[in-house]
């Protein structure tokens, strides 16, 4: 979607054609109800401003303040979180009831191996669900299994990783690299939000985001810094 949308000289019909298969993934997500997916993309599309123009952050978080404040006074803002939430819980009680019980059940263990965790996909066997193979929120998943430090040292290595690209955003000299970098950080912040709501911790999906990252940041940086240009945009 953001490539499409981006100011890489593209011709209308390979926009269109970007436009065609982002609504093919859209449409894949929403037949598989993944709600944890929809939040993350609804956050990556909150902050492509951001990433666009990060000299407007001032203005962009002003805007965000300015729609916050307004809802917060008309009451607006209270009505609609209150009306989602009853929805919600009515027709998804029980599946946040599910959620928390697996974060308590996380907090358990917790309590008995806070060095250590409990070891990698080991959470089925302190759970009388068999199915259930994980919690459904990245930081607790991450300290069940390899106890708070571990969990520590790793989200510290994804807020590295963030930083690094980010910073290679900024210096990029080239249209194509600061779009091929903000469209990393897009699929971080979507990743990340996602993991908030669903399992990802040591699995594929996030070390294969966490690694595009880092291979699109040195790639870019390789190339600004021999004053080529990022050769596989072209």
């Amino acid at each position: 979607l953001y490539l499409a949308l981006s100011p890489l000289a593209l011709s209308r019909r390979q926009r269109l054609v970007l436009l065609g298969v982002t609504g093919v993934f859209l449409l894949a997500i929403y037949t598989t109800l993944s709600r944890g997916s929809w939040v993350g993309i609804a956050a990556a599309i909150a902050v492509m401003p951001f990433f666009r123009k990060p000299s407007w952050w001032p203005f962009f978080l002003a805007v965000i303040a300015i729609a916050i404040s307004v809802g917060l006074t008309t009451g607006m803002l209270q009505q609609g979180v209150s009306s989602f939430y009853a929805s919600f819980v009515e027709q998804r009680a029980e599946a946040v009831e599910c959620r928390m019980y697996y974060i308590w059940r996380g907090v358990g263990i917790l309590q008995r191996y806070p060095l250590t965790g409990i070891g990698l996909g080991a959470f089925g066997r302190y759970n009388p669900d068999p199915a259930a193979v994980g919690i459904h929120n990245l930081e607790m998943q991450l300290a069940t299994e390899v106890g708070i430090p571990g969990a520590l040292i790793h989200m510290g290595l994804i807020i590295l990783v963030t930083v690094r690209a980010f910073l290679a955003m900024l210096s990029a000299r080239s249209t194509e690299g600061r779009t091929i970098m903000q469209m990393v950080l897009l699929a971080l912040v979507m990743t990340l939000v996602h993991g908030q709501f669903d399992i990802l911790a040591f699995t594929y999906h996030i070390w294969f985001v966490l690694g595009m990252a880092e291979a699109a940041t040195l790639c870019i940086r390789r190339s600004e810094a021999v004053g080529a240009g990022p050769s596989f945009a072209r």
